[in-house]
């Protein structure tokens, strides 16, 4: 269930202490989050990348890096379809340098800034032309997917049921594959009760993208569940997956979970197991 295990680079060397013993279990696919400062954004990103090169011989097959995190710069940009377009090749030029193990895929975090709905299209437009760029060329850096940040420690870090929609539709017109983090730590959009911040449910993104790519959906259809907070509205079954009157079965599910909302990241693992058992949705633990 836990799929790649999200680590920053300046603690991949904890990392690699608190793994198993070889052998004990399947090897751990890890995502680094690439988060070292310097004089420039290619500089540090060239400083966190060396990193994983020694954490990857200190564990040998024992765990694999498979994808990397990135925020791009935006200060002195126009917005962050240009903060895009400037970061997307020094990003594969300092992968590439790296010497990777294995060929990794990069997530590029795309900020809501002030002009989102304008910026927004361009942003993804310029992921898209790169994973084009990239696709079917040898190397060590795949082709890019992008990341939108749902929460935080501000109501501002929070997007609006709005912007997420309208970034989901925009991963499926652009045919761009995308990942989720932050605050995603419950089925359905709920009241958090320590901080008074109204949460995204995981849930709710997963209907979302899957029902927008099986049935193309409208924008504010899209919002509407994105901003659902009951959970009596979608159905989860062995046979279809819905929200309301909206349900496609497991084909159309593998098929958006390969190629548009590919995962999702928290920072707690049994507060969405728990819940989704106390659901029934999956079996209560042993």
């Amino acid at each position: 269930m836990l799929g790649r295990f999200v680590c920053p680079a300046s603690r991949l060397g904890e990392l690699a202490r608190a793994l198993p013993e070889p052998g004990d279990e399947e090897p751990w696919e890890v995502s680094v989050v690439l988060d070292a400062a310097g004089e420039s954004w290619q500089a540090g990103l060239s400083e966190s990348l060396r990193g994983v090169e020694p954490f990857l011989d200190s564990v040998g097959e024992n765990a694999a890096v498979a994808s990397i995190e990135s925020r791009p710069p935006m200060d002195g940009l126009g917005g962050i379809g240009e903060a895009l377009v400037e970061a997307i090749p020094p990003l594969v030029e300092a992968v590439e340098a790296a010497g990777l193990r294995d060929p990794v895929v990069p997530f590029l975090e795309i900020p809501m800034d002030e002009e989102w709905e304008r910026s927004l299209p361009y942003a993804l437009e310029a992921v898209a032309t790169a994973r084009e760029s990239l696709t079917g060329r040898d190397g060590d850096c795949r082709p890019p997917a992008a990341k939108i940040r749902c929460g935080g420690e501000r109501a501002a870090a929070f997007p609006s049921p709005d912007q997420v929609a309208l970034f989901i539709a925009e991963c499926r017109r652009f045919r761009v594959p995308f990942k989720a983090t932050a605050g995603l730590h419950h089925p359905f959009r709920q009241v958090d009760e320590a901080t008074g911040f109204v949460q995204h449910g995981f849930v709710n993104l997963l209907a979302a993208a899957v029902l927008s790519d099986a049935h193309e959906l409208t924008l504010q259809t899209l919002t509407d569940i994105i901003a659902a907070r009951d959970a009596d509205e979608f159905s989860i079954t062995s046979e279809a997956f819905g929200w309301r009157d909206h349900r496609t079965g497991p084909a159309a599910i593998a098929r958006a979970r390969r190629n548009l909302f590919v995962s999702y990241g928290s920072c707690s693992f049994d507060e969405p197991v728990g819940d989704l058992a106390a659901l029934g949705t999956l079996p209560p633990a042993p």
